[in-house]
């Protein structure tokens, strides 16, 4: 099961992406966040017509972190009641994983020179 479709890339990342019927079937791996998404959320609901639950945790708007248990939500075009809504988190910004990334690989060193007089010719300018 996809989730609906967004925008752009905003740069900011959730650690944990998933949307689906069971809790199994969410794995740790981090989801890029798009348009307004800035939260991480993590909410269980259940589809009001017919009996069965679906499971979503990652990138949210401000908005979807105002739900709370019995809160009512639609997804493409389905009703589903909130049965549990944990704390939502900001979502981080991915430009930080790079930097992580670079660190670990030795990349940034190489970089430093190049940026620091980047850094330096706008600073005399």
């Amino acid at each position: 099961m996809d989730p609906p479709a967004a925008a752009f890339e905003n740069n900011l990342v959730c650690s944990v992406g998933c949307f689906a019927s069971t809790e199994s079937a969410c794995q740790s791996s981090k989801v890029r966040c798009t348009g307004a998404e800035n939260m991480c959320i993590d909410l269980t609901a259940k589809q009001n017509s017919v009996n069965s639950s679906i499971i979503l945790k990652g990138c949210g708007t401000q908005s979807a972190c105002t739900l709370k248990t019995n809160s009512t939500l639609t997804i493409g075009g389905k009703s589903y009641t909130v049965e549990k809504a944990e704390d939502c988190k900001g979502a981080t910004s991915s430009s930080l994983s790079v930097i992580g990334h670079s660190l670990q690989r030795g990349v940034l060193p190489l970089l430093l020179p190049s940026i620091s007089s980047i850094l330096l010719t706008k600073f005399l300018c």
